[in-house]
C-alpha cells in the first residue's frame, strides 16, 4: 500500500492509494516521471488546474466573432486560421489522401468532432484520416484498446496515405496543432447538455486536475511522455465494491475523449477513441463535494451511456484512492481563482496561491503483520 502526500505551502493533503492492478501501473508511471525530472535536474512536479466533468457550460455563445478569449488570447477566426494552416502542413507531409475537412467560422459540434477524429486516427495509425469499422467491431475494439491501442486499431484499416520520410516531424507537429486549435475553437462553444446537468441543487462540476507540465507550448505535444496500460480484466478488478467512497481518480490522458466530454460535445460514445482510461501516466483528478455519486450512479449521463449498451466499467472513472488527511478543504471557489498572467505549458492558467505550486511524495506503507 502507498500514500501520496501533497504539500501546498503550509497546507497538506494525504491520499491513501488502493492496491489494484491499475493503481500498481499508476505507481510505476508516477515514479518514472519523478525519476526523469530528478535525473535531468528539472524542478518539476504536479501542475494543478481546474477541470470540469462536463465542459462548455458558459455564455460565450453570445460573444461576437471578434471577441478575444483572454486565456488563449485568440478569437474564433484565429483558431479557424490556425487549424487550416496546420491542415495545409499535414497535407504537404503526405502522399495519398489529404485531410478531408476544412475549418470555418460557425462550425458546430458535428464538424469539430469529425475533424478531431481525423487527428486521433492519424495519431494512432499514421496511415489514415478516417475508418469504416462496423459498430459491433467498435464495441469489441473499445475493450481491446485498453491493453494495446495502435495494433488493435490498425488491423481494421487499409492505408490511404504515406508520410514523406523527411517530413515526419512536420506531419506530427501539424496534426498536434490541428488537435490543439480545434480544442481552442471548441472553447467558444456552449453545450446544452452541460447546462442541463446543472439542474441538481448541489451539483459540483469542478475537480482538481494534477498532471505533469510537459507540453510543447507551440504544438501542444508532450515533450516527455511515459505511459502504462492494462487489459479489460485488470480494469474490472480495479473497481472496488465500495466504489462511491473514493474521491481520487486517474487523471485524464486520452488520445481522444472521456465519456463525459463525449456527452457534452455530442460525439459518438461507441467510437474507439472514447474511453474512461487510456494512458496511465501518473496524473490524478481529485473530486470534492457530494455530487459524484449523483453523476455516476443515476443521471442523464449514465442513462445515455446505458442506452448505448455500454457496461459501467467502460465509462466509470477508475479510482486511485481517497483523501484521508486534508488541512486545505478544496472548493469550487479555490478552483475558480487563477493567476492573472501565469500559464502552464498547455496555456491553462495557473491557480492562485496555495494551488499555484504543489510538491508530491509517494511513500510505501508496509503493514505491521509483514514486519
Amino acid at each position: 500500500m502507498y500514500t501520496l502526500d501533497l504539500k501546498l505551502d503550509k497546507h497538506f493533503l494525504q491520499i491513501e492509494l488502493l492496491d489494484t492492478p491499475a493503481v500498481r501501473k499508476w505507481v510505476d508511471s508516477y515514479n518514472t516521471y519523478k525519476n526523469y525530472y530528478k535525473a535531468n535536474n528539472l524542478d518539476q512536479d504536479f501542475k494543478a488546474t481546474q477541470s470540469s466533468i462536463f465542459p462548455h457550460k458558459h455564455h460565450f455563445r453570445s460573444k461576437p466573432s471578434d471577441w478575444v478569449n483572454p486565456v488563449i488570447n485568440m478569437t474564433q477566426k484565429d483558431c479557424v486560421d490556425e487549424i487550416n494552416k496546420a491542415i495545409d502542413d499535414a497535407n504537404d507531409s503526405v502522399v495519398g489522401k489529404k485531410f478531408p475537412y476544412r475549418a470555418f467560422l460557425g462550425m458546430g459540434w458535428k464538424h469539430t468532432n469529425l475533424m478531431h477524429r481525423c487527428f486521433t486516427i492519424a495519431m494512432t495509425s499514421v496511415t489514415n484520416w478516417q475508418h469504416e469499422i462496423h459498430k459491433e467491431d467498435l464495441k469489441q475494439l473499445k475493450k481491446d484498446v485498453y491493453v494495446e491501442k495502435i495494433e488493435n486499431f490498425r488491423k481494421f484499416l487499409t492505408p490511404e496515405y504515406e508520410v514523406i520520410e523527411e517530413h515526419t516531424d512536420k506531419f506530427y507537429g501539424a496534426i498536434e496543432r490541428i488537435n490543439k486549435y480545434i480544442h481552442f475553437y471548441e472553447g467558444f462553444q456552449t453545450s446544452e447538455r452541460s447546462w442541463l446537468m446543472y439542474s441538481g441543487e448541489n451539483f459540483e462540476n469542478s475537480y482538481l486536475q494534477l498532471e505533469w507540465d510537459s507540453y510543447d507550448i507551440t504544438t501542444g505535444a508532450h515533450k516527455y511522455f511515459f505511459t502504462n496500460r492494462i487489459n479489460e480484466d485488470e480494469l474490472k478488478e480495479s473497481l472496488p465494491d465500495n466504489y462511491y467512497e473514493y474521491d481520487v481518480f486517474f487523471g485524464k490522458s486520452i488520445a481522444g475523449k472521456d465519456y463525459e466530454f463525449c456527452y457534452a460535445e455530442y460525439d459518438d460514445p461507441l467510437e474507439y477513441d472514447i474511453t474512461n482510461l487510456d494512458n496511465i501516466n501518473g496524473s490524478l483528478k481529485v473530486f470534492f463535494g457530494n455530487s459524484f455519486e449523483e453523476i455516476y450512479s443515476n443521471s442523464d449521463f449514465t442513462r445515455w451511456c446505458d442506452g448505448y449498451g455500454l457496461e459501467k466499467h467502460l465509462y466509470l472513472p477508475i479510482p486511485v484512492g481517497k483523501v484521508i488527511k486534508n488541512t486545505f478543504p478544496i472548493t469550487s471557489e479555490h478552483l475558480n481563482h487563477h493567476s492573472e498572467n501565469e500559464v502552464w505549458s498547455d496555456h491553462t492558467r495557473k491557480l492562485a496561491y496555495p494551488l499555484n505550486k504543489i510538491t508530491s511524495k509517494l511513500t510505501r506503507i508496509i503493514p505491521d503483520y509483514i514486519i
